[in-house]
């Protein structure tokens, strides 16, 4: 396994592809914040307020970049015969699905988390954090959606098997990233840790109110950012035992598959 490894990290750093991606969504990413702090003035600023605001937005467009790169690690060997000519040479079907499910898992779920800080980052050193946002309760979120964000990997890992074709992967990926956030919306709260966006929008969702001043001049926007025990508990049983099934599955079939 360690050579499969060490094959598809040496495969990644040549893959033009990947920091297209990464530069792209990250773009969008900072784009999109730049237009928030325009849109809302000098009234609503900060990096506080635009993560509690936008966390969940923020969250389903880096899932385009580990999603993505999880059909390209697991679906371009396919497509070449890689694969096939891995499995005559001798290497375990273990193995080679394993190795790429790891560098999958790795790659995709650290550059989803760093594109998802960098704009929270980048907004902070521009306006400040802000003072009706706690920053160690927006931290634990994020640290919290760690594990959402490896559910959806390895979905995406055993849809590659399923598939084996990289650009098709690399599309669902793309737009289950762009439109999840409205499927999650249609299905309501009710069954809302069944997706693993669903549990990015628990994990995120920051309740706001509204308090004003002494004077009457000014309205401030408070979000409670404590998360519920439940909460924490449901996102991370949800996504690990979710996580692992789908794994299960996509070796299940892989092993079991003729590669032609």
């Amino acid at each position: 396994m360690k050579n499969i490894i060490k094959a598809q990290l040496y495969q990644l750093k040549k893959e033009k592809i990947i920091y297209i991606i990464f530069g792209v969504v990250l773009l969008l990413e900072c784009t999109t914040m730049a237009g928030e702090m325009d849109l809302a003035g000098s009234t609503e600023t900060g990096g506080g307020i635009y993560a509690a605001k936008m966390g969940v937005y923020i969250m389903s467009i880096a899932l385009m970049f580990g999603t993505m790169l999880t059909g390209l690690v697991c679906s371009s060997d396919f497509m070449d015969k890689t694969v096939h000519y891995e499995i005559m040479g001798g290497h375990e079907r273990k193995n080679s699905f394993f190795g790429r499910a790891a560098v999958s898992l790795a790659a995709g779920t650290a550059g989803t988390m760093i594109i998802s800080a960098v704009p929270v980052i980048l907004c902070t050193l521009l306006y400040g954090w802000g003072d009706s946002i706690d920053f160690l309760g927006i931290f634990v979120r994020w640290l919290l959606s760690v594990f959402p964000v490896f559910r959806l990997v390895c979905e995406i890992v055993f849809l590659s098997c399923l598939i084996r074709n990289a650009y098709a992967v690399m599309g669902i990926a793309f737009f289950v990233s762009l439109t999840g956030d409205s499927i999650v919306q249609l299905m309501g709260n009710g069954s809302i840790h069944f997706l693993a966006l669903g549990s990015l929008h628990a994990v995120f969702d920051c309740s706001p109110w509204m308090t004003g001043t002494l004077s009457g001049e000014k309205t401030l926007m408070l979000y409670d950012t404590a998360i519920h025990a439940e909460t924490v508990a449901a996102a991370v049983v949800f996504s690990v035992v979710f996580g692992i099934f789908f794994l299960y599955l996509g070796y299940r079939f892989f092993a079991k598959d003729d590669l032609n």
